[in-house]
């Protein structure tokens, strides 16, 4: 696996686009906000309004790819559900969040780790809103801004 890290020093001033370093250490923390499963206990999920201002290290490599999704600052707290192509009944989802990095402000769900292949991306209604491949090793970005 490749660690790769989304640096503050790394971000397009304009777009608020993220570039990747490689060579990071494999520390992956828990940034959706959602349930956490500790001794065998499901957590109840956590809404954190905050601005995220820390470091996204993503794990990646081999057949493990990443999406960060870019948002309108109106969907600031939304969750966006997530499924493998054809697998509807197997949705997960992220948080998007307000971001800053050198004093520029976006709004991104990041997924960390996604098994390479085709994507849906829910919206409210019965059909997808988008679709997405994830490549391994790779992070994909969606624009929905």
């Amino acid at each position: 696996m490749v660690s790769q890290r989304a640096d503050a020093t790394d971000v397009d001033s304009e777009l608020c686009h993220v570039t990747w370093d490689r060579g990071w250490p494999s520390i992956l923390g828990n940034d959706s906000g959602n349930s956490v499963e500790r001794n065998g206990f499901d957590m109840a999920e956590v809404h954190d309004m905050r601005t995220r201002t820390e470091q996204i290290v993503l794990d990646i490599g081999g057949d493990i790819g990443a999406l960060i999704l870019y948002t309108k600052p109106e969907a600031n707290g939304d969750e966006v559900e997530i499924s493998p192509r054809g697998e509807e009944g197997h949705r997960s989802h992220n948080q998007v969040h307000e971001r800053s990095f050198n004093g520029k402000v976006c709004y991104a769900a990041v997924y960390p780790e996604l098994h390479a292949g085709e994507y849906d991306l829910w919206g409210e209604g019965p059909t997808p809103v988008d679709r997405t491949t994830i490549v391994g090793g790779q992070v994909t970005e969606l624009d929905w801004r």
